[in-house]
């Protein structure tokens, strides 16, 4: 591919790695791809996370982009602008299922009689998906397991399905569209991210769109994802709500008392949660008008630029709308 890239003297590569935080493992394959394309234009869209990394100040063609933030910003043009607390229902899009964090706060919502007041997502559509989560249900017999699947299989509702090459896009797509009717009439949000205590390192815990829709949408959230993400937000200028909850979560590392620790919050803020409706407000308000200001400041950037319109989604959305662009696969 190196040597193939020699006819493409005075074109452009552009490239992205904006799903991913820093791996270490990775950093002598850049310098070797930038040594080995030093002859053509680059644009490398990085995630943020790279900022922090002393060996990339060199290169001056990288801008820092969270695409799943930005990804979530341009699906979700219709914004709940202000948190309804007269709500009476939690907000709990779970994804796959076959992850900790997952099947266990459903398992653990049902045990406390929670999962009724919850518009919920949980997806197990078929005996494959099911067998994935047996795990969890070391002591459970066959028959109680997959009775217990059957009954609390849940597709996901207010949100907007739409089609990629005739494949239909649902809940685990980033950067799905959130209803206004759904954000509207949740009291808060349960942001299950992608991973728990499953990945711990030295590294920023990895947010996702099921961190930033909420936000987005002025709902105030518990977080069920690393250790460390609350700290990760406050530093990125966020509000994380701790201090309106019972138990302090962000530390714990074990995932069974972080899970039980979540659960614990989530029951007090059912039942609690307007105690500090003066304060939620002015928090969940912050929030909403931060990301938007990110996100313009970032927008003017990539305007400044002139690389906007090399941030879609997915090179057949970029197609559609460039049609004079040239792709070359080697």
């Amino acid at each position: 591919m190196f040597v193939k890239t020699n006819l493409y003297k005075g074109e452009t590569l552009v490239f992205k790695s904006v799903q991913e935080s820093v791996d270490p493992n990775k950093i002598h394959l850049y310098k070797e791809l930038f040594e080995k394309l030093k002859h053509l234009d680059i644009i490398w869209f990085a995630h943020p996370d790279y900022k922090n990394e002393d060996w990339l100040k060199q290169y001056n063609f990288v801008t820092y982009v969270d695409y799943l933030q930005y990804q979530t910003y341009t699906h979700n043009i219709n914004h709940n602008t202000s948190w309804n607390f007269d709500s009476n229902r939690i907000l709990c899009h779970t994804g796959r299922p076959y992850k900790f964090n997952r099947t266990k706060l459903i398992m653990m919502l049902s045990e406390r009689g929670l999962l009724k007041h919850c518009e919920y997502s949980y997806r197990v559509p078929n005996k494959q998906m099911q067998d994935a989560c047996r795990k969890f249900f070391v002591d459970w017999s066959d028959e109680d397991f997959y009775t217990w699947m059957s009954e609390h299989h849940r597709a996901p509702i207010g949100v907007d399905l739409y089609s990629i090459n005739d494949n239909i896009v649902d809940d685990f797509m980033p950067g799905l569209n959130l209803s206004n009717t759904l954000s509207q009439s949740s009291l808060f949000n349960i942001s299950v991210e992608s991973w728990f205590c499953e990945v711990l390192s030295s590294q920023d815990p990895f947010l996702t769109e099921k961190t930033w829709k909420p936000i987005l949408h002025n709902l105030p959230f518990i977080h069920v994802g690393q250790p460390g993400s609350l700290n990760k937000l406050k530093n990125l200028g966020f509000k994380t709500f701790e201090e309106y909850l019972l138990v302090p979560y962000d530390h714990i590392t074990d995932q069974e008392q972080r899970m039980s620790a979540v659960i614990e919050n989530i029951a007090y803020w059912f039942d609690h949660i307007h105690d500090h409706k003066d304060n939620i407000i002015n928090d969940t308000q912050h929030n909403y008008q931060h990301f938007l200001k990110i996100m313009h400041d970032l927008e003017n950037e990539l305007d400044s630029k002139g690389i906007k319109e090399l941030l879609p989604t997915s090179i057949e959305y970029l197609l559609s709308r460039y049609p004079q662009y040239r792709l070359t696969f080697t």
